[in-house]
């Protein structure tokens, strides 16, 4: 079960949330656990990241996944986000898809940050996904 805490001017619908989720557990044979995410704050984010990652930095999503319960928690900080969409001239919408999208492929049990080879696959799900969602634009392809 996917449950998304709204923000203000999400750009994304619940549907589509519901869409990316099911495509990236269906693509990945992952069971169908429960998926928490909100927005939290630029302040909020790098507090995370600081205290579970080690890195003092505001960063555009965290996921976080608790074994052997199946439940998991994402952080999307919708500022950050802003941000890098800006500095990238891509769409906030299709940049949110693919944050959601990374992060649900974490929760998939993916990393990017065990190998280049890891990091490659993840990113060729991320495109498999979003193609599959309808979200695939040019722009997403300067993202990689």
């Amino acid at each position: 079960m996917f449950l998304f805490s709204g923000c203000k001017d999400f750009p994304l619908t619940e549907k589509e949330l519901q869409s990316l989720w099911h495509m990236a557990r269906d693509r990945s044979n992952m069971p169908d656990d429960d998926v928490a995410m909100r927005c939290v704050s630029a302040d909020e984010i790098q507090r995370l990241n600081k205290e579970y990652r080690n890195k003092d930095a505001p960063t555009n999503i965290l996921t976080f996944s608790y074994a052997p319960e199946g439940e998991h928690d994402i952080a999307l900080c919708l500022e950050v986000a802003r941000s890098e969409a800006h500095a990238r001239a891509i769409a906030i919408r299709d940049y949110v898809a693919l944050l959601v999208v990374h992060g649900l492929l974490h929760v998939c049990g993916m990393d990017h940050e065990e190998s280049k080879e890891s990091e490659i696959t993840m990113q060729e799900k991320e495109r498999e996904v979003l193609l599959a969602c309808g979200f695939v634009s040019s722009a997403l392809s300067d993202v990689y």
